[in-house]
């Protein structure tokens, strides 16, 4: 199933992946599947580049034609990573958005409840069907048995049936709350962060908004022939510049006889926010000479910090 949830309003037509090229299906077996089911074929029932393009333009477009702009929160599969599926979304006035690798149990809605409770429901479906006279046998093919045609039918109706509570009134609380936790409503000011409550992590407690020093226009320097004032701020950026280089330099002389991993902070979990976003990181030793933490990032990028950049804001340790 490849499921696509919004916290309110319409929401996207759920979407089946058989296996197999799809070249030979008969019409009446297409005019028997679940009308409110868009059926996907990939060869091993894979949401590969091909089918997740296939996916935007069937049935994600339709969704979203009267939207100027979108964001899609995905996971970081390799489909979802290739460049035609980023233009294809694009193309209809949306952004996709990659949440944390390997931590969509933290993150992802779908992964919040929504997945489970669609396979709770489907599976109600699939059993009440059991339940019917006949209906075991023919399953597990005892007697006459069930053609491949008829058990994708059966699966449309029983995915689209469940489809269809999971989008309506009984489970609108739901939707909204798997929204809320995983942060993915999360607002610029703050508010409601109370709400975010990350599976696992009982005592997690949103960082504070960033607060930004309102712009102000710098005063004019006075009584300069017209040049001379491009002439100073260009030899004040000269001068930054020059000063730079003995900045950097420091973190260059991470001697070996200076590491110490007997630290209390060594080993420790990370969560740092740079300018591309939140990663996460592990201290591995502390330098004394430099007096700062040499850490590893998951995405295997290093960074060195002092004791006070764990500030719990933009750098927090995590256990």
């Amino acid at each position: 199933m490849q499921v696509c949830i919004r916290g309110d309003s319409e929401q996207a037509r759920i979407a089946i992946i058989f296996r197999g090229k799809g070249k030979r299906i008969r019409e009446d077996e297409q005019d028997a599947w679940h009308p409110d089911v868009d059926i996907y074929w990939q060869e091993n029932a894979w949401a590969d580049t091909a089918c997740s393009v296939k996916w935007v333009e069937k049935t994600l477009q339709p969704l979203v034609k009267d939207l100027d702009q979108f964001v899609l929160f995905v996971d970081n599969l390799t489909a979802q990573q290739a460049d035609q599926f980023k233009v294809a979304v694009a193309s209809h006035g949306g952004v996709v958005w990659y949440g944390l690798k390997s931590a969509t149990d933290l993150w992802q809605v779908v992964d919040a409840g929504i997945a489970q409770t669609l396979k709770v429901l489907t599976g109600h479906n699939y059993q009440q069907w059991l339940d019917e006279e006949n209906n075991v046998d023919l399953w597990h093919g005892h007697e006459k048995g069930l053609t491949a045609m008829e058990r994708r039918i059966l699966i449309t109706h029983w995915v689209g049936n469940a489809w269809k509570i999971m989008c309506g009134p009984e489970y609108a609380n739901l939707r909204n709350r798997c929204w809320e936790k995983t942060g993915c409503l999360m607002t610029a000011d703050g508010s409601h962060d109370d709400k975010i409550t990350p599976e696992g992590l009982p005592n997690y407690k949103v960082p504070p908004p960033l607060l930004y020093l309102p712009a102000c226009e710098a005063e004019p320097l006075c009584n300069l022939p017209d040049g001379e004032q491009d002439k100073e701020n260009d030899e004040d950026i000269i001068e930054e510049d020059e000063e730079e280089p003995e900045d950097q330099g420091s973190e260059w002389l991470d001697n070996e006889e200076d590491r110490s991993r007997d630290d209390e902070l060594c080993g420790r979990q990370i969560k740092a926010l740079y300018e591309n976003g939140w990663f996460m990181g592990q201290i591995e030793y502390f330098n004394k000479a430099l007096a700062k933490y040499r850490v590893t990032h998951s995405d295997d990028s290093e960074d060195y910090i002092g004791i006070d950049d764990i500030d719990g804001v933009e750098i927090m340790l995590l256990d």
